[in-house]
């Protein structure tokens, strides 16, 4: 796989010498346990948008590293959980996959190592909080993942992934959401499309201190689940249930690779 089209200012500095602003390489690198061969990439890993808008329209941010990256954790992610637990079928495999690589996780990963403090950001993200912000770090973790891997190859990037992900997948358990499964439906759709499911309540019958409701949840597959409860909470999470049931006899492949 080719390099990406490399910087043009930031490299010329990287290259003679001097350090591109005040963020400190020694000190990601030591955090991903990852030394790069080209420095460009992992500058451009941690540029963002704005820092590239405000000070070089020509040059590279790291956006196309995050589409790399995100396709990259999303393999090794699979074949950890493929490894992990050899007697999961397709669908909990799935599940499994979709915590260790959801956002929320990515952002405890990127806060446990300071990422935002490495960013180079454009002023206006700085003024509003950009090195804290959730989706930043979400993005700039992924985009490091797509820069060690053009610069080391799969190997590297598992490297890394094992020293960075080392209590994520420690903790990993499909039972983890045994007990919260609009929790684990939400946690799914939201990795996988990018979209919360939609619940809404189809009847209520019965009298007012016995009554039974029955809702449904539909995904943005256009999976349906349905459930009844005697309040309208419980029916949500009988739908959301039923919705994971069917995701997991299907064994459909929605996650990314």
């Amino acid at each position: 796989m080719s390099e990406p089209r490399k910087p043009t200012s930031l490299s010329r500095r990287v290259s003679a010498g001097r350090p591109a602003g005040p963020r400190n390489y020694e000190a990601v690198q030591a955090k991903l346990g990852y030394r790069f061969r080209r420095m460009a990439l992992l500058e451009v890993a941690l540029r963002h948008p704005s820092a590239r808008f405000e000070s070089d329209p020509a040059g590279e941010d790291n956006q196309r590293l995050e589409f790399l990256g995100d396709a990259v954790l999303g393999l090794i992610a699979t074949v950890h959980v493929y490894d992990a637990f050899p007697d999961l079928d397709e669908g909990r495999l799935t599940v499994l996959r979709s915590h260790l690589t959801s956002g929320k996780a990515l952002a405890v990963i990127a806060a446990s190592i300071q990422l935002g403090a490495h960013l180079d950001l454009g002023k206006g993200e700085e003024l509003t909080g950009g090195r804290l912000r959730e989706s930043i770090l979400v993005a700039t973790l992924e985009a490091l993942f797509g820069a060690v891997y053009l610069d080391g190859g799969i190997s590297a990037a598992q490297r890394v992934f094992k020293r960075l992900f080392k209590t994520a997948c420690r903790t990993l358990s499909i039972d983890k959401w045994a007990s919260n499964p609009k929790g684990q439906l939400q946690d799914i759709s939201q990795r996988l499309w990018k979209h919360t499911p939609r619940y809404r309540l189809l009847s209520r019958k019965g009298p007012a201190h016995a009554g039974i409701f029955t809702a449904e949840v539909a995904l943005p597959n256009r999976m349906r689940g349905v459930g009844t409860g005697r309040t309208r909470k419980e029916a949500e999470a009988a739908a959301a249930a039923d919705a994971l049931n069917l995701l997991r006899q299907t064994g459909r492949k929605t996650g990314s690779v």
